[in-house]
């Protein structure tokens, strides 16, 4: 019996988010002293998708 699995040898296709760099520096620098904040963490406050 053959598989006839459509996503055969492709690429598993995401949807990704970009940010400004703006965006992106802010956020950083919340993980640099003085806050330190964790990733789960600031994915949580800025509603950024984690660990999927």
């Amino acid at each position: 019996m053959k598989n006839n699995n459509s996503n055969k040898g492709k690429k598993n296709k995401t949807m990704t988010t970009q940010y400004p760099k703006e965006r992106k520096d802010a956020i950083i620098n919340k993980m640099l002293p003085p806050l330190n904040m964790s990733v789960p963490e600031l994915a949580k406050a800025e509603n950024i998708p984690y660990g999927i």
